[in-house]
């Protein structure tokens, strides 16, 4: 590990001392246990395709454990466990999680130590990192090493911020940092300008506020990846894109389940970006925007059954109208041709980028009363989830 790279470690350590962003009472509270596991089987199971079943009688090492609630998880599912954690205080709560589920000690190595200056000798099954290499001060250094402790065969899942999706808290960051000299300028304006958000923040991610504050705004280091990033780091590292969420893989393919080539994402840069926009400007649920798409949608889709089903069950003595055909494909082209369905799905984001011009012309202003009126008038930006937080990747190493 390097100077700089020490320099930003200590430094988010300390943030995360004074304010623990991922401490949970699952050992004292039984009813925040079953949520953290429902939170986990969750992810794993229906996000990424990827059920506990498969860490059973794997070896496993994480980067950042942190305290040690959803690292315990991997144990319980069935896996040994290496654990590196730089904090101390996190390192010491994680062997008190581990030691109060009752967790075979011969199945677990927590290391007090920096990811950087992590070496073994041994290849593991599975590696893993959640929401850690962003706070480091050379991500894909952080992701290059992870990997090369990684088996042939093995699986890297990856949890990090991806750069569009945390424009918005970014831009709050850059906000805070214009108005603020320290850290109790940060939480005075944090809770001055961005309440709705912390409310939400609070009431869904069951943080404290200052944790939020702290782990968000006050954190030195976040320094996330686009898409074609991490599928740039994927190709370096022969990691084949097996899931991820949100989903970045396209829906709009069409090769048969019997085709030999394999697609190989990471070579789909922009593809894979596409969702991207919708991630910086998300405010709200999926089902939102994509109940306009489906509407949208609706007119294709019964076109295209149409001629399909006209042509569906093609038998001897079957008479087919060819002339109703021929219409019916017509009607449908011209649908293709003068519908544009994509519209109203992005429309969202045309009125968040207006927002977006506002409040940067405020912010110059630097008139406090000003910039939280724009902020509280805003229809899109800042509201809601105020863009993605995390996104998932789980990757399969191939040979060379």
């Amino acid at each position: 590990m390097n100077k700089t790279e020490k320099e930003i470690e200590e430094r988010v350590i300390k943030t995360y001392q004074k304010e623990n962003p991922s401490t949970y009472l699952i050992e004292s509270d039984k009813d925040e246990y079953n949520i953290r596991k429902k939170y986990m089987e969750n992810l794993f199971i229906h996000r990424l395709n990827f059920p506990p079943k498969m860490f059973d009688g794997s070896s496993l090492l994480e980067f950042g454990s942190g305290t040690g609630e959803h690292s315990s998880f991997y144990l319980q599912w069935g896996a040994s466990g290496t654990f590196v954690e730089a904090d101390i205080e996190a390192y010491e709560r994680s062997l008190k999680i581990f030691k109060h589920l009752s967790i075979n000690k011969d199945s677990y190595d927590v290391k007090n130590q920096s990811l950087f200056d992590f070496q073994s000798d041994k290849k593991f099954d599975i590696v893993l990192s959640n929401g850690v290499i962003h706070h480091t001060n050379n991500k894909s250094r952080a992701f290059n090493h992870l990997v090369s402790n990684l088996k042939v065969g093995g699986f890297c899942i990856l949890g990090v911020g991806n750069n569009a999706g945390l424009f918005q808290r970014n831009l709050q960051r850059s906000i805070l940092y214009a108005f603020s000299q320290s850290e109790d300028d940060i939480v005075k304006y944090a809770n001055l300008f961005f309440s709705e958000h912390l409310d939400r923040a609070e009431k869904y991610g069951r943080r404290s506020r200052m944790a939020i504050i702290y782990d968000t705004y006050v954190n030195p280091k976040i320094d996330t990846p686009s898409v074609s990033e991490v599928m740039q780091w994927f190709e370096d590292n022969n990691l084949r894109l097996y899931s991820s969420w949100p989903p970045v893989s396209p829906s709009f393919r069409s090769d048969s389940y019997a085709n030999a080539d394999l697609l190989d994402y990471s070579k789909l840069h922009n593809v894979m970006s596409l969702m991207e926009i919708n991630w910086m400007s998300n405010n709200g649920s999926d089902i939102e925007g994509l109940s306009k798409l489906d509407d949208k949608l609706s007119p294709i889709v019964s076109k295209t059954q149409k001629i399909a089903e006209t042509m569906n069950n093609i038998m001897p003595d079957k008479v087919i109208d060819f002339t109703n055909l021929l219409d019916g494909v017509l009607e449908l082209r011209n649908e293709v041709l003068n519908e544009d369905v994509f519209k109203d799905f992005y429309s969202n984001s045309i009125d968040f980028l207006n927002d977006v011009e506002r409040i940067i012309k405020c912010i110059n202003k630097r008139d406090i009363a000003m910039l939280k009126r724009k902020i509280d008038s805003a229809g899109f930006l800042f509201r809601g989830t105020s863009g993605l937080g995390m996104n998932q990747y789980i990757g399969y190493k191939v040979c060379k």
